[in-house]
């Protein structure tokens, strides 16, 4: 059977046919434990052509990975006999941010990991009162950290170093 990929606003769902192999349980795939891979030849394969690099790391990986960019921790369960990983998105996506919000976190996720006020200013063609409103309530809702003091003031992704 194939494995089904659903791309939503707030989230991707992995669906592959199939139970985890014993002893295996979602809740242990957040932590260590061995590697049990259903098709041992192709997990060989895999490895030996380093398309991975430790056999039981994936979803560890994973994990680490969604932390560090900031997304909530995904989540795996079985379902239906099969399994599913559900991995998150940016919460913008879906809350109540303004169209401006939403357009300079998507620049600085692709462009720019740092912005200054009167850089937003120009990224969306506002004055300085509105610019300044956006920043802070980016600050107040945790996308955003001001960094600096008065007019060496920059603002960064969270999870991001500039």
């Amino acid at each position: 059977a194939n494995v089904q990929i659903s791309i939503f606003d707030d989230r991707l769902e992995v669906r592959n046919p199939g139970l985890l192999p014993e002893p295996l349980t979602p809740e242990a795939l957040k932590g260590t434990h061995p590697s049990i891979p259903r098709n041992p030849l192709m997990a060989k394969a895999m490895f030996l052509w380093k398309y991975i690099e430790q056999w039981g790391r994936g979803t560890n990986r994973i994990m680490e990975q969604c932390l560090g960019y900031g997304l909530p921790e995904p989540t795996f369960l079985e379902e239906l006999g099969g399994f599913v990983a559900v991995l998150y998105g940016r919460r913008y996506l879906v809350e109540e941010l303004n169209q401006r919000q939403r357009q300079l976190l998507a620049h600085m996720e692709a462009k720019a990991k740092e912005i200054t006020r009167s850089q937003y200013q120009k990224l969306v063609n506002i004055p300085d009162r509105t610019a300044r409103m956006d920043l802070e309530d980016l600050v107040k809702r945790g996308y955003l950290q001001r960094l600096g003091r008065g007019k060496n003031v920059k603002y960064v992704l969270r999870g991001f170093s500039p």
